[in-house]
């Protein structure tokens, strides 16, 4: 029978309290840290939040860079949208910072961000169904006017587009990676897409190697205002009946955490909307402001 009065037993509790001790203290430290990460996913382990922005067409006056003596700096970006999602970031107490690149690659990027870790976070995308499937879109942050560009020297009196169905009448050319969903065109292979630059396009507009251009028109005009697109002389818009697109910002799905930064996200564009901060950031540059 053992004896726990023992001289020998009480040494040997002892022994056993102090080797076991510190295995205690280990385990309650991985799970505290377990608990902390599991309620506060990876937020470390990606701050600051990298963010890309296409860098080939210029998006004003939503993202754009700004000037300095008629040059482009690209160490200072501005914009209403861009404003807007600082100020958003700021509010969350997250930093951040960019990389520019070619908007298909900004799409392909942050889809493989959880691979990559390149980029998680960007903005002005328009929602698509295959890219929810990848990437968590956040609370909308303008709209613009649909329509399309046009020369006088094949139109002087403008386009026939009593509907906005009517564009299907014409040929039609864009730029490659821009999202043409919200227009009603019919047969998508028989529109040139083969362009990346606007400019191009302005310049087929005029020499009649196509129609119309379906496009959002405040960017355009933005673009003109900062020296990035050269509207030629004979180039005119014309808004589409009714149409209107929504631009959102974005986060990667692949992220450790996107759905967490998703959510704190739109929740400070919010917050931001509704105290009237971010109209005044989009009245900046635009009479209407967001749109939204």
């Amino acid at each position: 029978m053992l004896n726990t009065a023992s001289p020998w037993f009480l040494v040997c509790c002892r022994l056993l309290v102090w080797l076991l001790l510190p295995l205690s203290i280990c385990a309650n430290a991985a799970q505290k840290q377990f608990n902390e990460r599991d309620s506060k996913p990876a937020v470390e382990l990606y701050n600051p939040v990298p963010i890309c922005i296409g860098e080939v067409n210029e998006w004003a006056p939503y993202t754009f860079w700004a000037r300095k003596d008629g040059q482009i700096d690209k160490n200072q970006l501005i914009g209403a949208a861009t404003q807007l999602i600082e100020a958003a970031l700021d509010q969350i107490g997250l930093s951040y910072s960019y990389n520019y690149m070619p908007w298909k690659r900004v799409l392909h990027e942050i889809e493989h961000f959880g691979g990559r870790g390149v980029c998680e976070l960007s903005w002005d995308a328009s929602f698509k169904p295959t890219r929810a499937e990848v990437f968590f879109y956040l609370t909308p942050i303008y709209r613009t006017h649909l329509g399309v560009f046009y020369s006088t020297n094949r139109f002087p009196d403008g386009p026939d587009l009593p509907t906005a169905e009517e564009i299907n009448n014409y040929q039609l050319c864009g730029v490659q990676g821009y999202n043409y969903n919200k227009f009603p065109i019919k047969d998508m292979s028989a529109f040139d897409l083969l362009s990346a630059d606007v400019n191009v396009n302005m310049n087929k507009l005029s020499k009649r190697r196509c129609d119309l251009m379906p496009s959002s028109i405040e960017p355009i005009y933005g673009g003109q205002a900062i020296g990035a697109f050269k509207i030629p002389d004979d180039i005119r818009s014309a808004r589409l009946p009714g149409l209107r697109k929504t631009f959102y910002p974005f986060v990667s799905k692949s992220s450790p955490r996107g759905e967490w930064l998703a959510a704190r996200i739109s929740h400070a564009i919010i917050k931001l909307q509704e105290t009237g901060q971010a109209e005044n950031f989009f009245k900046q540059f635009l009479p209407d402001g967001s749109g939204i």
